[in-house]
């Protein structure tokens, strides 16, 4: 099989063999091994190695000018799946086996599966919108295939308490007030607060509602117009061409009530250095109150429950009209791929809720093609920070936080994963996932990003296996090409396929811009071997990545390369390990 990327190959060839149990330990290799004569890429070709003889046994001819990229990498398809490594190359014909003991990288700090505000809370210090940890908990504790029910039988249980003059009154209208049930930091369905609501304004797609509860000196009249118009004519209409049809479970004319209500300011504690909770979707708005599988919070309506003006944190930190209406509309294009996602599923005959680590990923993905509607970019123009930044508020409502917490995952690719368990939790997992959804949709949608993505959310599989068969790739192709294009997008390799590049992004630019003093800032971790060649230690974990760089040198002998796991047995020997290798120079 050639070594070489050809034409419009979808993977760069894949060393032969099929992976299986090597021998106990490595014995020497040299360039008349096995797997034969020294590799000879051209700059930019890319070779995945994936079989224990090939991973444990990598020759590269001299080449003193040479420059390559060693990506070490698990495509295991189950999540969260750590394995140490070695990896060492140097100029030699015979390499003995490495040492066993391994130097692991940080494990990944992870918190208890509970709805814990504080576990959840998360690590980026400019103090932007949080979201909850209610995506792991409605998985662990609502369950659709219990509770599912048509609507008319949903509809049949609205009782005269739930939301008083919506039963004879469907459409709201401005002035009515209307019981709401918000949901609590713990134990959601059944740890709630009951208030009661204002109606401030009504649109096409969304009915605007405040907090009786609510400060003085909060959002105008024009306030929740311009709400309610952002949402009506961009968020609404673009989130249901990438993602589907949005629920009406409460049969008020598809509208989605947008509540403000202090109890979400509570949630932020008034003396936390970090971000603050804008705002969520909760899918036991969903369930039944009461029968197999309810939840008795549940409004029976499509809520978004959202942090209100308080400019003297009367009940938090002080938060300012302009800044709350800010996070406002990227809170919302985010919570509204969930909500879509949930409705679906819950509607769908046999399908669960889907993964946390995609459900997220397709949010954050929710967040920039908002952007870009508003902003008149098509969905595969390839944005840089320039781009994103004309309009100062929409880059701080849909663009910003997908840049910074993708950063977080560049900063630490190799113990934070983008199909982690943890992506509630995690802001670089959920970065990760952002760039992963993104990559996938536009190397595997045949040009076609929205037929793509609504086809993720239908289902009904979830996770590894919804987003490999809608790619109708396997989980390794994917994972190859999006690794090395974490490094090589847009760095001007000659030669490159288009494969390992982002087709809308370009990514050093506006990463690097977003999180540095300008372009060539890029946060990626990569280690250099020292010249002539040496061994990093390490460890990896499902879809995660190590980035190591190696340059040639003078020298007759051939360069040996080799992977190794903490009992110098071929990485591969592991279900999943992976090496990828990129010709830089």
């Amino acid at each position: 099989m050639s070594a070489l990327l050809i034409g419009g190959a979808l993977l760069g060839a894949v060393a032969c063999g099929s992976d299986g149990t090597g021998p106990s330990t490595l014995g020497p290799c040299s360039s008349t091994a096995t797997p034969g004569s020294a590799l000879n890429l051209p700059v930019g070709g890319v070779r995945v190695f994936s079989t224990p003889q090939s991973i444990g046994c990598v020759i590269l001819p001299s080449a003193p000018d040479a420059e390559y990229l060693f990506v070490v990498s698990n495509a295991n398809s189950e999540l969260d799946v750590e394995r140490q490594f070695a990896l060492s190359a140097r100029p030699d014909t015979s390499v003995a086996a490495l040492a066993t003991t391994v130097e692991t990288s940080p494990a990944l700090v992870t918190a208890p599966r509970a709805f814990d505000v504080e576990a959840a809370r998360a690590e980026l210090s400019h103090g932007s919108a949080r979201e909850f940890a209610l995506r792991a908990w409605e998985r662990d504790h609502l369950d659709p295939r219990v509770a599912r029910a048509s609507l008319a039988t949903r509809r049949a249980r609205l009782d005269a308490g739930l939301r008083g003059a919506v039963a004879t009154a469907p459409v709201p209208v401005v002035g009515q007030q209307i019981a709401f049930r918000v949901p609590g930091s713990t134990n959601p369905c059944t740890n709630f607060a009951s208030i009661n609501a204002v109606v401030k304004y009504v649109g096409a797609r969304a009915a605007i509602v405040q907090d009786l509860a609510a400060p003085a000196n909060g959002f105008t009249d024009a306030d929740f117009k311009a709400i309610a118009d952002e949402f009506d004519g961009v968020i609404f209409p673009t989130a249901t061409s990438y993602f589907g049809n949005a629920t009406d479970v409460d049969d008020n004319g598809g509208r989605v009530f947008i509540l403000f209500t202090p109890e979400i300011n509570k949630l932020t504690p008034p003396n936390s250095t970090g971000g603050l909770f804008a705002g969520f979707f909760f899918a036991g708005d969903f369930f039944p109150r009461s029968g197999s599988g309810a939840c008795a919070q549940s409004n029976l309506s499509e809520v978004f429950y959202l942090l209100v003006p308080d400019p003297t944190g009367q009940f938090s930190k002080p938060q300012s009209r302009s800044q709350v209406q800010l996070l406002t509309a990227g809170t919302v294009a985010h919570e509204l791929q969930h909500m879509i996602n949930a409705g679906i599923r819950f509607n769908h005959p046999t399908a669960e809720f889907e993964e946390v680590w995609l459900d997220e990923g397709l949010a954050h993905l929710a967040e920039e093609v908002v952007g870009r509607a508003k902003n008149g970019y098509e969905d595969l123009r390839p944005l840089s920070y320039s781009d994103v930044v004309v309009s100062a508020t929409d880059y701080g409502a849909y663009y910003e936080q997908n840049l910074q917490r993708f950063a977080l995952w560049l900063r630490h690719p190799d113990t934070s994963s983008a199909v982690s368990k943890h992506a509630d939790e995690n802001l670089s997992s959920r970065g990760a996932a952002w760039a992963l959804t993104r990559y996938a949709s536009e190397k595997y949608s045949g040009g076609n990003v929205r037929d793509f993505t609504r086809r993720l959310v239908a289902g009904p599989e979830i996770g590894l296996q919804n987003l490999t068969l809608r790619s109708a790739v396997p989980f390794d192709t994917i994972l190859a090409g999006f690794a090395v294009a974490n490094y090589s997008d847009d760095l001007g390799v000659a030669g490159l396929n288009a494969r390992y590049t982002y087709t809308s992004w370009n990514m050093r630019d506006a990463i690097g811009r977003a999180v540095g003093t300008g372009p060539g800032s890029y946060p990626l971790l990569v280690t250099s071997l020292a010249t002539g060649g040496g061994a990093i230690q390490g460890e990896t974990r499902t879809a995660a990545a190590s980035y190591v760089r190696y340059a040639g040198t003078a020298t007759s002998r051939p360069v040996v390369a080799r992977v190794t796991n903490s009992s110098a047995t071929a990485l591969a020997t592991h279900a999943g390990g992976r090496l990828y290798l990129l010709r830089t120079r």
